[in-house]
């Protein structure tokens, strides 16, 4: 079987793509927060090279770039998936539709992916009809506005880890069935996490052959980001 490992990182060289990395086996996708692509790399362990191959466009056209912050790569499924941001544009204080998208792409039996094949479902429905979530929508970060920085996979559910809100000390989890979510029928199910306040969830990922996940938690952006001794 292939072993699909969530990788983190920041710029590379003078490309402006490198956000969040899903690898697997010796190849991997690459996303940005501040484009509308992303971009299929190989990697040579030994020599401890990547290789960036051809770019892989999410949506057609030109427009807002889609603040895609949080990816995973699934064996079960066959296929990565990308999550926007969900958060108000920092620039101009509003929510930016091509944010709302969370995108399921295909890979084939090598783990190429395949572009035409490549769909997409509105979590932002699923948000709003959540009575504990939807006050933060249309707040920016700097008031706990909710933001998605953390995916994962496992079993056909996607869990979201939330970098904010965080309320009352406590991060959360929004999690979804894949099946009901690109039908347009998912109901979220919330998992609550106590790490102190302004933490939230940073990035998430599955752990193979295990039931848990590996949560990364730093400041949430929030007002309570202050009291977090990881700094504002």
């Amino acid at each position: 079987g292939q072993l699909f490992v969530a990788l983190r990182g920041e710029r590379y060289d003078a490309h402006d793509f490198l956000d969040q990395a899903v690898a697997a086996g010796a190849t991997a996708l690459l996303v940005s927060d501040e484009t509308r692509a992303a971009q299929r790399v190989s990697f040579d362990t030994p020599a401890r090279t990547m290789t960036v191959h051809e770019e892989l466009p999410l949506l057609p056209g030109k427009g807002a770039e889609l603040d895609l912050e949080g990816a995973a790569a699934s064996v079960g499924q066959g296929a990565y998936f990308l999550v926007g941001s969900q958060a108000l544009s920092r620039n101009r204080g509003a929510f930016e539709a091509d944010r709302g998208y969370v995108f399921k792409l295909p890979v084939d039996s090598t783990g190429r992916p395949q572009t035409g094949a490549v769909a997409r479902a509105n979590l932002r429905p699923v948000l709003t009809a959540d009575a504990e979530l939807s006050p933060f929508l249309d707040k920016p970060a700097e008031e706990n506005g909710l933001d998605i920085e953390g995916l994962a996979e496992r079993g056909g559910r996607l869990f979201f880890g939330l970098r904010a809100p965080v309320r009352d000390g406590q991060a959360t989890v929004v999690e979804v069935g894949v099946d009901d979510l690109f039908a347009g029928q998912a109901r979220s199910t919330l998992h609550r996490l106590a790490f102190g306040p302004g933490r939230g969830i940073r990035d998430l990922a599955a752990l193979q052959g295990d039931t848990g996940f590996l949560v990364l938690v730093g400041p949430s952006g929030g007002p309570d980001s202050r009291r977090s001794p990881d700094g504002a």
